[in-house]
């Protein structure tokens, strides 16, 4: 088999001869469990570490989710800021 051929499921399938290939019952439980592992690499660094150290470069995705991240907080910042303001507090330095 040539190195790096990436191969769909048809084309798998044909490759090994199997044509038992059932689908799921249920999707959503799939989406679900992988939707919960992409949660748990964003909120427990501790997990993703492993992966991360070993990497020698670092991938444009990261970087997009700590833009994104960012992002969030200082929209959070500035939603606190604008209340604090309506509540009389003033704030003189940076957030």
């Amino acid at each position: 088999m040539e190195v790096n051929k990436k191969l769909t499921s048809l084309e798998f399938d044909q490759h090994i001869q199997d044509d038992n290939d059932r689908l799921l019952s249920d999707p959503g439980e799939y989406q679900r469990l992988i939707g919960r592992l992409i949660y748990l690499t964003i909120t427990r660094p501790d997990i993703a570490f492993a992966k991360s150290k070993k990497q020698s470069t670092i991938y444009r995705i990261s970087v997009e989710a700590e833009y994104r991240s960012l992002a969030s907080t200082v929209a959070e910042l500035v939603w606190l800021r604008g209340l604090l303001s309506e509540l009389g507090v003033g704030l003189n330095g940076p957030v």
